[in-house]
């Protein structure tokens, strides 16, 4: 989440998978992001709603490596009408232990496609999670 003079962010994106061993797991998940731009002389805001699949590699001890293309319905403000906007992430990252049965997560991602519409855009994204082992 994100609040600030001028914009709003808010990003929620839950994610299940399982890990078939120690090098590889798959998964998915879904994902909720809100934008708003509010000054003087615009406002404006989008929401998307997304859906994800994944799949990461850990070649070695606490380095991962994952893909993960994404599909999202994107309505805004300032459009007439809603889009689908297809993305592709791909990137690396840590997952360090905590606890017995955890670990946290700190990826950074590049969207591939860079779609118009992408809640990407051109730039380097991170996600900062924990992961449950069961």
């Amino acid at each position: 989440m994100s609040f600030g003079n001028y914009y709003t962010v808010i990003n929620i994106a839950p994610q299940v998978g399982y890990q078939f061993n120690p090098y590889f797991a798959v998964g998915g998940g879904f994902s909720y992001n809100y934008f708003k731009y509010s000054s003087h002389f615009e406002n404006w805001s989008q929401n998307y709603f997304g859906m994800n699949l994944f799949g990461r590699v850990t070649p070695v001890k606490y380095v991962a490596l994952q893909v993960q293309p994404e599909v999202h319905r994107m309505w805004a403000s300032h459009l007439p009408e809603s889009r689908i906007v297809p993305c592709l992430l791909v990137g690396g990252g840590a997952i360090m232990p905590a606890g017995t049965r955890g670990g946290v997560s700190m990826m950074f991602y590049y969207d591939l496609i860079q779609n118009r519409y992408s809640p990407y855009h051109d730039q380097l994204v991170y996600s900062v999670g924990y992961i449950f082992s069961f």
